[in-house]
C-alpha cells in the first residue's frame, strides 16, 4: 500500500477567520476578521480590526510593513461602528486594510502599533495563508522553485546539479518500491515555515557541465503534483572562463553544455 508521512503538526481547514486576541497589557480588547475566509492570489483580501475603543477616543494606526508580494489597496481605514448596549446606541472604533496579494504563500506581517489616547499598544496579525486559485481543497499552497543552492556563477567544464523542488508540503507518499535518493539529487527535508512543519522534496534533477564561456537561460519547467499544474522560474547562469586557461568568449545566450 505503501508509507505514508505527514508534518508533525496538521492544520485543519480555515473555516472560520474571526480570531478574538487577548494580548496582555494593552488598553483594549478586539477581535480580528480576514475575508475571505480562506485568501487566494489576486482577489482583494480585507483585514478588520473590531475594537472596544470608544468614540470619544483619540486613536492612530501604524501603517503596516507588508512582505514584497503583498500590495496594500487601501488602508488603514479608521471608522467608528455602533452597538446597541442597554437600549443605548454605543460607537467604537474599528480599522480596515485593503489587500491584494500577487504570489501564494505563508505570510508574517509583522507588529503594528496602535495609540489611543497618547498610550502605545502593539498588535500581530495571525499568520496569513494565500492558495493558488486550484488549490480550494489544500491547507497550504503547493510551489516548486530550483533549489536554493544553486549556482549562479560556474567555469566551464564544472558540473553543478539543477535540483527541482516541491515546497509546503504536509505530507509525502512512498510507494512499495525502494526509492533511492542520491546526494547529488537533494534530500526530503522538513522545514518550519511561520511556525508550520511542511515538506520540501525533490522532484527531479540534472547534472550541467558547461562546454564553453556565456550565459546559459534556462526556461521555466512544468511540473504535475496531485493534478495541479506548476512552473518554475527561468535559470539565469553565468559561465566564466577557467582563469589559468586565458581565454575569454564574448559569450552566447544559449551556451553549449553536456546534460
Amino acid at each position: 500500500m505503501g508509507n505514508r508521512v505527514s508534518s508533525k503538526w496538521n492544520r485543519k481547514r480555515l473555516v472560520i477567520a474571526i480570531f478574538l486576541l487577548l494580548i496582555p497589557n494593552l488598553l483594549f480588547s478586539f477581535e480580528l476578521e480576514i475575508l475571505p475566509e480562506q485568501p487566494t492570489v489576486g482577489r482583494v483580501i480585507t483585514l478588520k480590526i473590531i475594537t472596544d475603543i470608544p468614540q470619544d477616543s483619540d486613536i492612530q494606526v501604524d501603517d503596516l510593513e507588508l512582505p514584497y508580494d503583498i500590495k496594500e489597496i487601501a488602508g488603514p481605514v479608521v471608522r467608528t461602528y455602533r452597538v446597541l448596549e442597554d437600549r443605548r446606541y454605543k460607537r467604537y472604533y474599528q480599522v480596515t486594510w485593503a489587500l491584494r496579494v500577487d504570489k501564494s504563500g505563508i505570510y508574517s506581517i509583522p507588529k503594528f502599533n496602535v495609540v489611543v489616547n497618547g498610550k502605545d499598544n502593539e498588535l500581530e496579525f495571525p499568520t496569513l495563508i494565500v492558495l493558488n486559485n486550484d488549490e480550494r481543497f489544500n491547507n497550504y499552497p503547493i510551489n516548486v522553485e530550483w533549489n536554493r543552492s544553486v549556482k549562479k556563477e560556474i567555469y566551464v567544464g564544472e558540473s553543478i546539479p539543477l535540483i527541482l523542488e516541491a515546497y509546503n508540503l504536509e505530507e509525502i507518499y512512498f510507494p512499495d518500491r525502494k526509492v533511492h535518493i542520491y546526494p547529488e539529487k537533494g534530500e526530503v527535508a522538513e522545514e518550519t515555515v511561520a511556525g508550520i512543519d511542511l515538506y520540501r522534496v525533490p522532484m527531479a534533477s540534472w547534472i550541467y557541465t558547461p562546454l564553453e564561456v556565456g550565459n546559459v537561460y534556462i526556461p521555466p519547467v512544468r511540473v504535475e503534483i496531485n493534478g495541479l499544474i506548476r512552473f518554475t522560474e527561468a535559470l539565469d547562469i553565468t559561465v566564466l572562463p577557467i582563469r589559468y586557461y586565458g581565454f575569454t568568449n564574448p559569450g552566447n545566450k544559449y551556451n553549449k553544455g553536456c546534460w
